[in-house]
């Protein structure tokens, strides 16, 4: 009779040892110290991409307003004493400052659906605010003029969270209290109750860029 082979048939291998194990935490620990560095880089250089692609849309549109209206630059140009909003509340302002205020509340009227909105321009002023509709609020009247809705992502930049969050509740439809508007008292809450985070009503509406910042005209 050939002879019998005999095999092992516990299947066991060896097992790793304490100081393999160790190793092998090493080099993970040094993998990732090497590749996060990397990642962060990565997405800022996307975030910068973004912001460079939102100024090349803003130039657009700012080109375009211009060639529609004689050469002349987006800005907000009511001034005092003028009557040219539908909306009485909104003509006769005292001051240019809140006739600029009065003129992006027209817009957001009615390019935001919100014709609920108050007079947050005269509120700034009676509140002691410093508020300035020039510096945020420009844009809108490229919007206005093309035809655009508000909000609009690309016044948004990659890295100005608070506004992303602000329009995301606001598209989510997050319920806006335009009481106050200017009452830190009356702030609402992105993404619903109890998360902890507050923004102003206005904040989906603005800009992180600013258009034309000589524009503005006490």
């Amino acid at each position: 009779m050939g002879e019998r082979i005999r095999t092992n048939r516990t299947g066991r291998g060896r097992a790793f040892t304490l100081i393999e194990l160790l190793v092998v935490v090493a080099v993970i620990a040094v993998l990732v110290g090497l590749l996060l560095p990397a990642l962060a880089s990565a997405r800022r250089a996307g975030r910068a991409a973004a912001c460079g692609s939102n100024l090349k849309q803003m130039g657009v549109a700012s080109g375009a307003y211009s060639a529609t209206n004689g050469g002349v630059l987006p800005s907000l140009t009511w001034r005092a004493g003028d009557r040219k909003s539908r909306f009485d509340d909104l003509n006769d302002a005292p001051s240019t400052k809140i006739a600029t205020g009065r003129q992006v509340v027209d817009i957001l009227r009615t390019k935001a659906g919100r014709p609920q909105m108050p007079d947050v321009a005269q509120e700034a002023i009676d509140a002691g605010s410093s508020w300035t509709a020039t510096i945020f609020y420009t844009y809108t009247v490229m919007w206005n003029e093309l035809g655009g809705t508000l909000p609009v992502e690309t016044a948004a930049c990659p890295e100005h969270k608070a506004l992303l969050e602000a329009q995301r509740g606001l598209l989510s439809g997050v319920d806006l209290d335009f009481d106050g508007l200017y009452d830190p008292e009356h702030e609402g809450e992105v993404g619903g109750e109890g998360d902890g985070r507050r923004w102003k009503p206005h904040l989906p509406y603005q800009s992180s860029y600013e258009i034309v910042a000589a524009s503005y005209d006490p």
